[in-house]
């Protein structure tokens, strides 16, 4: 009499269970960087070196964080908050000035991995 081997049900647990795992950590991933690294909901160049930009009142902003603005695909500008309102405007001064006309759209998206700066 031969005996049969036990079949192994472990193997389609532990697939599940990795799948489970790794949405569970992409999706904690996306929320903690769209947490830290909010985008402006629109922006515009006020003049050749600020931007004004409106920004979820959930965002948490605070003076003198880093700002990354793409002015267009070309070009791409840092800048810091130098004012903020209760509404979630913020106003950002680059820190070069850009060609661009005033007026022009642009993106704008807060650099969380940089503490705020102390004004110079």
């Amino acid at each position: 009499m031969k005996n049969s081997p036990q079949k192994r049900r472990s193997g389609p647990i532990v697939v599940v269970g990795l799948v489970l795992l790794s949405l569970t950590a992409f999706s904690l991933t996306v929320w903690n960087y769209t947490r830290t690294h909010p985008f402006a909901n629109e922006a515009a160049l006020t003049s050749a070196s600020q931007v004004e930009a409106h920004f979820n009142t959930r965002s948490n902003l605070q003076n003198g964080q880093r700002a990354i603005v793409s002015i267009s695909a070309d070009e791409i500008k840092g800048g810091t908050i130098i004012e903020i309102t209760e509404a979630g405007r913020a106003l950002i001064q680059m820190d070069s000035d850009t060609s661009a006309p005033v007026g022009t759209t642009v993106h704008v998206n807060i650099d969380g991995t940089v503490g705020p700066q102390r004004p110079k």
